[in-house]
């Protein structure tokens, strides 16, 4: 009994198959390529609109690590700061959910902002004058390093 394979073998491709075959997968890739190319919805290409700028969307990551690694908040205070960053997390959760379905970028931008500065308030309230600092200066440290787009617009 031969099995598939063998019989595969012994078809021979031909010169005009190959070129055929050829120009079937140029075809393919060229309509791939203009189709990844043409903007979507909000005019982007892929067909998702941006809701916000990576760094803004990051701002409750960036400060938990702070705080947690870089000016070593003690437990207490990470106990205490864990309320407002769930709370944090779920608003944003909520404000991208609505910004996505109403494809608006401003009510997402104003959320972000709202949230920051509810989370910048608690975080006065919990660490130490010395510690609001350390994280002042950490965060505009992180924001030169990563250029005039994180998470602000240039004035």
């Amino acid at each position: 009994m031969r099995s598939w394979w063998q019989d595969r073998k012994k078809r021979r491709i031909t010169m005009g198959g190959l070129l055929g075959l050829t120009a079937v997968l140029a075809g393919l890739i060229w309509v791939g390529s203009t189709a990844v190319a043409q903007p979507g919805p909000g005019g982007r290409p892929g067909g998702r609109a941006a809701l916000g700028a990576p760094q803004a969307m990051m701002f409750l990551e960036r400060t938990w690590a702070a705080v947690a690694f870089e000016i070593k908040a003690s437990q207490e205070q990470l106990v205490q700061l864990y309320p407002a960053y769930q709370e944090a997390w779920e608003a944003r959760k909520k404000a991208q959910q609505e910004a996505r379905e109403k494809q608006d970028r401003t009510l997402l931008r104003n959320a972000l902002q709202q949230i920051q500065t509810d989370l910048q308030a608690k975080l006065k309230e919990v660490l130490t004058p010395e510690q609001s600092d350390q994280l002042q200066q950490w965060l505009q440290e992180q924001a030169q390093l990563l250029g005039p787009r994180a998470g602000r617009r240039p004035q």
